[in-house]
């Protein structure tokens, strides 16, 4: 029997700290990049032993602002997408051979994980990535909205892991919720695209339930 699919809730938060009324004093000539702020969060629930697992990560702005254009005044659609792709690298084994349903409530970022493709550099790489990565983990995905109060991905990309907890109790826990979400590093994301489909080949071997 075919198992059924996983289903995947990814978010991001992002804002400006000195946009939220902690700008008194802040010297113009300073980074302007220095109060960037954000999340990332996800939840994989496993319909095959009623299971879940949430994970969140801080995005590391030095890395990302390395090849990221800095004239951006968001990164709301960059970080969604990284959410999406970092929650596969972050269970690897789970997700090899697997179907999934996957949501997001950022159109911008569906738009490129649908289209294969994006206008936007930094979408781009990564929404190559992530199908390198699916080569790799011989994973079917199917990305689908999910509007942003029913995206239950929103609570750990802000931080609430308790009620994450919450909203899931009588659903098996596994990992340590949260769980740290794998953000590919420097030496990851400037390696060639090709290192993307070996990176993950023999998880589908490995899998165990």
């Amino acid at each position: 029997m075919t198992d059924p699919p996983l289903l995947v809730y990814t978010d991001a938060s992002f804002w400006v700290a000195n946009k939220r009324g902690r700008g008194e004093g802040v010297d113009e000539c300073a980074n302007p990049h220095r109060d960037l702020r954000g999340a990332l969060g996800a939840v994989v629930y496993d319909p095959r032993d009623r299971s879940y697992r949430t994970a969140w990560a801080t995005p590391p702005w030095t890395l990302l602002l390395a090849s990221w254009r800095l004239d951006r005044k968001t990164y709301i659609a960059e970080l969604e997408a990284l959410a999406a792709l970092a929650v596969y690298g972050t269970y690897p084994s789970l997700f090899a051979g697997r179907r999934v349903q996957h949501f997001i409530d950022n159109s911008v970022a569906l738009s490129a994980y649908v289209h294969g493709y994006s206008g936007k550099q930094e979408l781009a790489k990564t929404v190559n990535v992530f199908y390198l990565q699916m080569v790799s983990l011989r994973a079917s995905v199917y990305f689908d909205y999910v509007p942003s109060k029913a995206n239950i991905a929103d609570l750990p990309s802000r931080g609430e892991h308790e009620r994450t907890r919450r909203e899931l109790h009588g659903l098996r826990q596994r990992g340590s919720a949260p769980d740290t979400l794998a953000i590919p590093s420097i030496a990851q994301w400037t390696a060639p695209l090709e290192s993307w489909v070996v990176r993950h080949e023999f998880q589908h071997l490995t899998f165990t339930a």
